[in-house]
């Protein structure tokens, strides 16, 4: 478990979106920083006419395929890097699910997934969020509660007192720091999660398996953690361009992530669908989708992979 009172090393005087690729090129890794500029950035929600609105078509995907494909109960979001997004992905899956575990490798994003949990009921002296950034938390809860897409019927804020009351483990929020590709036997046997099984594991641009056979091997071990009938679900984005049809770098991570993973297995849709079901799952879906995004009024592309195995 991750101490949400320890000092992790980044710098106080670290303004978000100041010198973002200068402190990238240094491995100088800040994740308010990647939240505020790359995730959850000014404009994700605006308001018409007095409600609050997602206006990032990427995210409003996204929350629609979980929410159609999450089975009600518990979940184990197993984060490999990407973590600084848990609380806002779960918010819109917040009122189906009766249990949250957060796993991330970088104990700098837990320690941020932690501050924003104790935002939510003013708990602690936060090291790296400010107030901007509980306001976005508060504002993406009006914008879900209030998107008939969704069906929810728990306003903003019970659907923030929920993700907080469903975080809790053992008197502390349920955050794990640990590797879930070199820890994954602990992961199969359940050492890492307490033996806990889990009616859901979430996988969002965190596969970072360095070949075909440790890929296979992660996730016979994942589906050890799944309930009968459980579901794993995945989404990966296969490319991301810009309207002249340059790729775009989408994430800058904690350089642990860097000096382990640095080359990694670089998968395909079929590959994916082939190994779930080559590790025992009963059935396997997926969709493709282009999301078209604008950002800085230019418009950019990305492919989006959907799947959901069942166990």
């Amino acid at each position: 478990m991750m101490n949400p009172e320890s000092n992790l090393g980044i710098p106080e005087n670290v303004q978000a979106g100041q010198n973002l690729e200068k402190r990238e090129e240094e491995n100088e890794y800040n994740p308010l920083e990647i939240l505020r500029e790359r995730e959850f950035y000014p404009g994700v929600i605006e308001v018409e006419e007095g409600k609050e609105i997602i206006t990032d078509e990427d995210y409003k995907a996204c929350f629609e395929f979980l929410r159609e494909n999450i089975k009600d109960g518990s979940l184990l979001n197993l984060n490999f890097g990407s973590g600084i997004t848990h609380c806002h992905y779960m918010l819109p899956l917040i009122d189906r699910l009766s249990h949250v575990t957060a796993l991330d490798i970088s104990a700098k994003n837990n320690q941020l997934i932690g501050e924003l949990l104790n935002s939510i009921q003013d708990k602690g002296n936060p090291e790296i969020i400010e107030e901007e950034d509980k306001k976005m938390l508060r504002d993406l809860a009006q914008a879900v509660s209030k998107d008939e897409d969704f069906g929810i019927k728990e306003s903003g804020e019970e659907l923030l007192a929920m993700l907080h009351e469903k975080s809790q483990h053992e008197g502390k929020s349920d955050i794990i720091t640990a590797d879930m590709i070199e820890d994954m036997e602990k992961l199969g046997s359940g050492e890492l999660v307490g033996d806990r099984k889990f009616d859901n594991i979430y996988l969002s641009f965190s596969i970072y398996a360095r070949t075909r056979e440790e890929l296979v091997g992660f996730l016979k071990n994942a589906k050890e953690r799944l309930n009968e009938g459980g579901n794993l679900l995945i989404i990966d984005c296969e490319n991301y361009t810009n309207e002249s049809g340059e790729e775009k770098e989408l994430f800058s991570e904690d350089k642990v992530i860097e000096e382990k993973y640095g080359e990694v297995f670089d998968w395909t849709l079929d590959e994916m669908k082939e190994i779930l079901n080559e590790v025992g799952f009963s059935s396997v879906n997926s969709q493709i989708r282009e999301i078209e995004a604008k950002e800085d009024e230019a418009e950019e592309f990305g492919t989006y992979l959907f799947i959901k195995a069942q166990k």
